[in-house]
């Protein structure tokens, strides 16, 4: 009597006249690091099957040995039930005679299988040919770690611990997901029996051309510790004339701003024109870019309408309208407004007095907390300096600024400053949104 069947999302459940009610799991893509395993090793087509079911078997929890005791008859029941409710996994599965069913049940897994691996080494070979383009570009840069022997170990253990952890967690549900699991489904030594040969051409390629890495090694430390000493010059060039070099901009922009400030006397038209010639040439091109990469951040994501409408503004404004009246407050109010938000979701709250507290109630100078953002990053500590020191910088109405600059917040917002309206404050006031997005 044929078992009866029940499915739902996780298992299969059936009626066994010797073990009773049992649960059997659903057919995944993990589970072909267990026929890869046994395929081969098991000889015998009955046991090939036994096995195979007792891998899936989810209840009762038995030994291997427990679950033999059954007939027959009673496992090739188990088994077509097990074809019938897994058919994407046997699709080359036929019902010729009883007394030939376990080599058909072998000889469909055997068959899809080799598919499994023929689809996986299509998946994989344009990777492979990635990795050689990447390796002759960039791995004398980076070292030889990427092709050294545990590779192919480390490969191993990656994606067997990826198929564990997916087989565990979507038991039943494999097929709505197989596009986007495909490529790691498979097992650990199918992944390493395709890529051993091409890690090994690899090794040998390393090897012959050990002195070539060593030399280009060699030139890159040289670059390193020139635009080290090129970045410390940047750095106090930009500082006098209150700009930075975000990390949106290229690095170029470090070595036009040395050569621009190592000139004899004031550089300031010279160091601004370098920004706004950036930023507004090809009807402001490059800071609509520079907008755009802020849009995967949550604290930007809300206010994206609000920089694009800045953009527009600045496009459409003619020579009897002077778009920095309008657009410089809009953006400082944002920055304002990010300010408290990034704070907020480090776990800090406002209180009622204008004082920010800890998670333990422990009062935080939010300046303070902001510099140690940054503490030691170079471009980005300057970029912080400005924030607090320039922008923020403390303001009584009616007295003068410790650092007289018409970029402040108090002065500009609370409407004391009516000559703020200048392109290279807006342009700053971009920067430092970028430096907010920036910050981790």
């Amino acid at each position: 009597m044929a078992p009866d069947v029940m499915f739902d999302s996780k298992r299969i459940k059936l009626e066994s006249e010797t073990l009773g009610s049992i649960e059997i799991r659903h057919m995944r893509l993990g589970d072909l690091v267990f026929i890869e395993q046994n395929i081969d090793e098991i000889v015998d087509e009955k046991e090939f099957v036994r096995r195979l079911l007792h891998n899936q078997l989810y209840s009762p929890k038995l030994e291997y040995s427990g679950f033999a005791i059954i007939s027959d008859n009673q496992l090739k029941s188990i088994a077509r039930e097990f074809i019938k409710e897994n058919s994407q996994f046997f699709d080359h599965f036929k019902e010729t005679s009883d007394a030939e069913f376990y080599i058909n049940f072998r000889n469909s897994i055997q068959k899809h299988q080799d598919e499994e691996k023929k689809r996986l080494a299509e998946v994989l070979a344009p990777l492979g040919k990635i990795f050689d383009n990447f390796l002759k570009q960039y791995e004398p840069l980076i070292g030889r770690s990427l092709i050294q022997d545990s590779f192919v170990s480390e490969l191993s253990r990656s994606v067997a611990a990826i198929s564990k952890q997916w087989s565990e967690s979507v038991a039943g549900i494999a097929e709505s997901f197989r596009p986007a699991i495909e490529q790691i489904a498979a097992s650990a030594s199918i992944i390493e029996k395709l890529f051993k040969p091409q890690i090994e051409s690899w090794q040998r390629w390393t090897d012959q051309n050990k002195r070539l890495f060593e030399n280009i090694r060699s030139q890159w430390d040289s670059f390193q510790t020139k635009y080290s000493i090129r970045e410390a010059e940047a750095i106090r060039i930009l500082k006098r004339y209150k700009w930075f070099v975000g990390p949106s901009l290229p690095i170029v922009f470090v070595y036009e701003v040395v050569r621009i400030g190592e000139k004899r006397g004031n550089r300031r038209r010279e160091i601004n024109g370098l920004f706004v010639s950036y930023f507004c040439s090809g009807n402001y091109r490059e800071l609509e870019a520079l907008i755009n990469g802020w849009k995967g951040n949550p604290l930007f994501k809300r206010r994206m309408k609000i920089f694009r409408d800045c953009i527009e503004g600045l496009r459409k404004a003619n020579a009897s309208c002077n778009p920095s009246n309008y657009i410089l407050p809009a953006l400082i109010a944002q920055i304002d407004g990010i300010q408290k938000e990034y704070m907020e979701k480090h776990g800090l709250t406002l209180g009622s007095k204008g004082k920010w507290k800890d998670a333990s109630g422990k009062e935080v100078e939010w300046k303070s907390w902001y510099r140690s953002q940054t503490a030691n990053q170079g471009m980005m500590d300057v970029a912080n300096d400005i924030f607090l020191n320039i922008l923020f910088q403390k303001s009584q109405r009616g007295k003068p600024l410790e650092t007289p600059f018409a970029f402040n917040r108090h002065k500009i917002l609370h409407g004391e400053n009516i000559s703020y309206g200048r392109i290279d404050n807006t342009l700053r006031a971009f920067l430092l949104l970028d430096f907010l997005a920036s910050l981790k």
